[in-house]
């Protein structure tokens, strides 16, 4: 809880993308992710995402924070929570300046919308 008084309390951006950086990464189970549900962080990704004003970069981290915590492979994920701000998130890509930095916040996004499957192993 204390990364999420951080980001909200904190006025500078470079340290707010830090701190939304730093939840994607705690947010790998299901724990983590109700911990941040619990404790404002579904509204703090949602207001990142939907102000305008936010810098770039703070925007992808939550773009990336979002994508981790609507991830298919977490049981209990926040999928529901989010479906419209997937939906939305394309808006914020398309603003991304570096093709780096859009091909690895959205990659994960994609996974969000699919179902997780397995083909069977490849033949060569």
């Amino acid at each position: 809880p204390i990364l999420l008084i951080l980001c909200e309390e904190c006025e500078g951006s470079s340290m707010r993308s830090l701190i939304l950086r730093a939840l994607s990464t705690m947010c790998c189970n299901s724990s983590a992710v109700r911990q941040l549900e619990k404790f404002s962080g579904v509204q703090i990704i949602a207001e990142t995402l939907e102000e305008d004003s936010r810098p770039e970069p703070e925007r992808s981290e939550a773009v990336a924070l979002l994508a981790q915590v609507t991830a298919p492979w977490l049981e209990d994920n926040l999928r529901q929570r989010f479906t419209r701000l997937l939906q939305e998130t394309g808006k914020i890509l398309d603003e991304v300046r570096c093709c780096h930095e859009m091909l690895s916040k959205s990659s994960p996004l994609r996974g969000s919308f699919s179902k997780p499957q397995y083909h069977g192993p490849k033949e060569y």
